[in-house]
């Protein structure tokens, strides 16, 4: 960590603003006991050592803060805002304290046009865990260190691309395997090999293919994708009009979802529903071109369509058009109620969704 801080103050020093996204080092971990093992050694070990640079260099104590789970909520906004800011040459590198400091001897006035008297120092170290692989888009990131391979590939990918979201700036992502542990060791001997095929390795998501829930939420989504790209004329926004939706033109599309279908499940019967929900929903596609008033039917609405076939996840209520837009989609939010008079639930809180109870215009209950 005090060599990562080191290199990123001595990007900043050399090379001004243009490094700026080197200067926060993220500490990825997989658990929250190596994570405060390391805070305790950035704190203690690491500060003491960039104070012992000598004259030569002007370290100052690394700000320090966490994106983790055992962080109250407040805290965590309050880190995600503070994470923007950027580092200034003028009152953080080592050049400029060293020209203020002369400054402040000379020039007394120069001095108080150039000081900042409110400069909010910006965040060095960012220790964070799983909390952090969504979410967090902070453009200046571009240096991670993720200590110890993350069980899931998925995480993996996830975490790393936190850095390096910026067109103007590049991202590092250094790993740090222990030695002690057969997975660390097995991504370490094939680590090129890892790396240009991890996209392979994402583990499966825990859903039954083929169930009525997901053909609820993706068949829509899968038929129109397969129909817009069978026929060049189909492709533009406005094909959804004439995309061509006759047996003789999508018959091969619907025998490819049985047979999928069949592959998947391991059912026939499965297949067959398949289909007939696939033929059922182009029967409904083709409802929708034919009672259009006027103008043509569009995958999405837009000024030269005058209506959508498709509807985002966020319209409600969802229908048989609703689709996914990216696989970040995810259900709606549910809110639970606990019921307090349940004796199992002592921990209940002493509110509910209820509506207030009436006041009278004395103030009192009536």
């Amino acid at each position: 960590m005090t060599a990562l801080l080191e290199f990123g103050q001595y990007l900043f020093d050399r090379y001004g603003a243009v490094t700026d996204p080197y200067m926060t080092v993220v500490d990825y971990f997989t658990s929250t006991r190596e994570l405060a093992g390391m805070r305790r050694l950035t704190e203690d070990d690491v500060t003491d050592r960039l104070g012992r640079q000598g004259a030569l260099v002007r370290r100052r104590t690394p700000v320090v803060a966490e994106l983790t789970s055992r962080m109250d909520s407040r805290k965590i906004i309050q880190s995600l805002a503070n994470l923007e800011r950027r580092f200034d040459p003028t009152q953080d590198s080592t050049f400029g304290r060293e020209a203020l400091r002369q400054l402040r001897q000379t020039d007394r006035t120069a001095y108080d046009s150039a000081i900042r008297p409110i400069y909010l120092r910006p965040i060095d170290v960012l220790l964070a865990t799983s909390m952090l692989q969504v979410g967090v888009d902070v453009q200046r990131l571009g240096l991670m260190v993720v200590t110890g391979q993350p069980k899931n590939m998925a995480e993996y990918i996830q975490a790393t691309s936190r850095v390096g979201r910026s067109a103007a700036g590049p991202g590092l992502v250094l790993t740090i395997y222990q030695w002690n542990r057969p997975r660390d060791l097995a991504h370490y001997e094939h680590f090129g090999y890892e790396h240009a095929t991890f996209g392979r390795r994402v583990e499966g998501l825990t859903t039954t293919p083929f169930s009525k829930r997901a053909l609820d939420r993706g068949l829509a989504g899968v038929l129109v994708g397969m129909v817009r790209h069978a026929t060049n004329a189909a492709l533009p926004n406005l094909g959804a009009h004439v995309a061509p939706l006759g047996q003789v033109a999508i018959g091969s599309l619907l025998e490819q979802l049985r047979a999928r279908a069949e592959l998947v499940a391991d059912s026939a019967p499965v297949g067959d529903e398949v289909f007939d929900r696939a033929r059922r929903q182009l029967d409904r596609w083709l409802r929708k071109r034919s009672i259009l008033p006027v103008g043509q039917l569009g995958y999405q609405a837009d000024p030269r369509a005058a209506a959508g076939l498709l509807r985002r996840p966020e319209e409600v209520p969802w229908d048989q058009w609703s689709a996914p837009m990216s696989l970040r989609d995810v259900e709606p939010d549910v809110l639970l109620q606990l019921r307090r008079d349940d004796p199992t639930w002592a921990s209940a809180p002493p509110w509910d969704f209820g509506p207030p109870p009436a006041v009278n215009p004395s103030g009192g209950a009536p």
